[in-house]
């Protein structure tokens, strides 16, 4: 079981308790209190950082943050003045130590690295919709203010290949075939890169190499 999942199912338990307890008039705990509407921040943020499918957290870590600073200013513990005017700093400070500590996976670095990038395929403002059932040896995905659905689940794929998948307030959704091993490197900013597939593995790899900014990339076999 995914701790994100066991998260939540202890959230709504202990929620469905305590209206349970004061139903029975057990309890009386007013769950309206100050500022209870943040918690519809905290609490989503907070499991998102256990999520193990998420490959990029800085987005819930920054929505933790602005959810517990309204939830202070709406107990008067600081104001509201100030939250606003840390924002802006506090986001750049956390985007830099992304920036710097995020992780590079050098060995995925240096297994592309003679990899076949192949055509570029661009959606700017539109949507594009593929379907690839012929050999397959690489793309590169470009997504900028569009959307792109690249379907290979029925492609030839007789070696390691690249796709490289880059979005820019935009989203890529590919479907690889069946059975093969996926390796997927996500960076970004605001980004939802994931890739969810079979355990099964062939001999070949497909790499992902994903960068959004206000964007996602979704992998998947079905």
């Amino acid at each position: 079981m995914k701790l994100s999942s066991f998260l939540w199912g202890l959230l709504f338990i202990i929620a469905g308790v305590l209206l349970g307890l004061n139903v029975l008039g057990i309890t009386n705990i007013d769950i309206f209190f100050k500022g209870w509407w943040t918690l519809f921040i905290i609490v989503p943020s907070f499991i998102g950082l256990f999520d193990r499918d998420r490959q990029d957290r800085i987005t819930s870590f920054i929505f933790l943050l602005i959810g517990i600073a309204l939830l202070l200013a709406c107990n008067d513990i600081i104001t509201f003045e100030i939250v606003w005017k840390l924002l802006l700093p506090a986001i750049l400070i956390i985007i830099g130590l992304a920036i710097m500590f995020r992780n590079h996976k050098p060995k995925f670095n240096k297994e592309i690295k003679d990899l076949n990038r192949g055509n570029v395929i661009c959606a700017t403002f539109r949507e594009e919709i593929i379907k690839n059932d012929g050999d397959f040896d690489g793309v590169t995905l470009e997504a900028i203010f569009g959307s792109i659905r690249y379907d290979l689940s029925k492609a030839n794929i007789t070696k390691d290949v690249l796709i490289k998948a880059n979005t820019t307030f935009g989203n890529i959704k590919i479907i690889v075939p069946e059975g093969y091993k996926v390796d997927l490197k996500s960076s970004g900013i605001f980004a939802e890169n994931r890739a969810k597939t079979s355990t099964k593995s062939s001999e070949f790899t497909i790499y992902v190499d994903a960068n959004s900014t206000f964007g996602e990339v979704k992998v998947y076999d079905n």
